[in-house]
């Protein structure tokens, strides 16, 4: 069977919406919260390439948060989230995966156009930022940020300097401060990390693209907040690729 052939077998329920073969490899920074979650989602949509980059190891307050089993303590989080990416892919469809078992650093170079921003701490976004921006193949930053049951996805075009120093001014303060027992909850990290990889699918599609894209999960008369680029709007502009 050929590869054409088991695409339309197993993904026939969303070719219309991403094809397999259309996703382009993808480096995810960060495999905590929202890391986890978009590696589960890229997997399940047919990713075939992802670079993986976190230091850290796997501890017990990930779990409940993070989409780790329950017996990966103690490893590092870029190796268990790999092995759950080809636990979960479909049949035939195991995507090539290389982790970095550290933190992306300023010698450190990425192998695609789109990166997954999901750091820890944005004094350390910045300093990522930094280092990406003296890369010329990286086109699109897609930044995760939660606090509670509240998140935002920021999508930076990079071969806009307003759009990338905007960023890294928006590193110098929090989204939102929250005590440490009000942090993290799994069904806002999976409904930021399904945002995210929808933005992803957008600009895979050429579609238009939020700046930032909130969301109070927990505030009915402030649900959602989108920012657009000036003169774009989600009904009637396409994103101008690079």
């Amino acid at each position: 069977m050929s590869i054409h052939d088991r695409v339309q077998e197993t993904y026939m329920r969303q070719l219309d919406i991403l094809n397999p073969l259309d996703i382009p490899r993808v480096n995810i920074i960060g495999c905590g919260a929202s890391g986890t979650g978009i590696g589960i989602i890229l997997t399940k949509l047919g990713v075939s390439n992802v670079t993986l980059w976190d230091g850290d190891k796997v501890d017990y307050h990930n779990i409940p948060n993070q989409y780790f089993r329950g017996n990966a303590i103690g490893e590092y989080k870029v190796d268990a989230l790999r092995e759950e990416m080809e636990r979960i892919s479909p049949t035939g469809f195991m995507p090539n995966i290389e982790v970095h078992n550290k933190m992306f650093g300023e010698t450190d170079k990425v192998n695609s156009e789109i990166v997954f921003m999901c750091a820890d701490g944005l004094e350390n976004r910045r300093h990522i930022m930094e280092n990406l921006m003296k890369q010329n193949n990286v086109k699109w930053v897609i930044d995760t940020r939660m606090g509670g049951q509240y998140y935002e996805v920021w999508t930076i075009n990079t071969h806009q300097p307003s759009e990338v120093n905007d960023y890294i001014d928006s590193t110098f303060k929090e989204a939102r401060e929250d005590p440490c027992t009000s942090r993290s909850v799994i069904y806002t990290v999976m409904m930021m990390s399904s945002r995210a990889v929808a933005t992803f699918k957008k600009i895979v599609k050429g579609q238009v693209v939020p700046l930032v894209y909130r969301e109070d999960v927990d505030n009915d008369l402030y649900p959602i907040l989108c920012n657009y680029r000036s003169g774009e709007s989600k009904k009637d502009r396409m994103v101008k690729v690079d």
